[in-house]
């Protein structure tokens, strides 16, 4: 089994890179980082261009970068959590429709033939991607947070400190880690990439904001997703919905291992 998932993990390794997978993570990173600092920085500026326009002109512009300003905070902590609600939304999106398609892919192309008549378990692939694709998602996710600190912390209004910024980008990695995890085994269990992929959405995207609403919010999985958009510091509010995310994850790799027994 050792020697199985080490030649799976060199496998899949070999395949983040050279299908660019790797590039896709840090691409969509990047350009979301981009997107939020341009926004932030063009707000003072275009109020600087307001004396020029007509009064109604300015009304509306004015009314318009009031919002601006609530949405896009000038100080690091709060704009570190909208980068992080941005990355929430459209970093897991992009995540979970490539990792989603993984698993179905490899089925259909046949790629699995040849090492499961030689002895290969299914679920020694599924684990194997997980591997590999959660801690790419992670350390993506970590080193492009900790450059956009760097760089936001040069030009906004510094009140967050770079020991803050690492423990929360580590937390906020390996949430997405374990949620690609997740969207991976989903894949497995119903072999079909569009399942996986709209059912972990609905479970990132949708549900944090209704389970927000009751009581007990802040122990639910969930709850690492609004940790992260809130910037927040008191790292022992994560500690229970971790430790649930790896039993949820765990026991959906475990319905992924019966099934594939099950499997002829």
């Amino acid at each position: 089994m050792r020697l199985e998932l080490r030649a799976c993990i060199r496998k899949d390794i070999l395949e983040y890179f050279r299908t660019a997978k790797w590039l896709i993570f840090a691409g969509t990173l990047v350009a979301l980082s981009g997107m939020v600092l341009f926004t932030t920085m063009f707000i003072p500026i275009a109020a600087k261009l307001m004396p020029y326009m007509s009064a109604v002109m300015a009304t509306l512009v004015e009314y318009m970068f009031d919002i601006l300003r609530e949405l896009v905070p000038g100080n690091v902590r709060d704009n570190m959590g909208f980068w992080a609600a941005d990355v929430g939304l459209f970093y897991t999106l992009v995540v979970a429709i490539v990792c989603s398609g993984l698993i179905p892919n490899e089925i259909r192309k046949g790629c699995r033939i040849v090492p499961s008549n030689c002895g290969y378990h299914k679920s020694t692939f599924v684990l194997s991607k997980c591997i590999v694709y959660g801690i790419g998602v992670t350390v993506t996710l970590v080193l492009v947070e900790n450059l956009y600190y760097v760089v936001a912390n040069l030009m906004l209004s510094r009140d967050y400190a770079w020991f803050d910024c690492l423990w929360s980008s580590l937390i906020y990695g390996m949430t997405l880690g374990l949620i690609t995890a997740c969207a991976i085994i989903l894949s497995d269990i119903a072999k079909n990439s569009i399942v996986s992929c709209a059912t972990l959405l609905a479970v990132v995207i949708i549900l944090p904001d209704l389970l927000s609403l009751f009581n007990g919010f802040e122990f639910l999985p969930t709850y690492l997703m609004e940790f992260a958009y809130c910037a927040e510091t008191d790292y022992s509010k994560a500690i229970i919905p971790m430790c649930l995310l790896v039993a949820v994850t765990a026991i959906l790799f475990g319905i992924s291992v019966i099934k594939n027994r099950n499997r002829k």
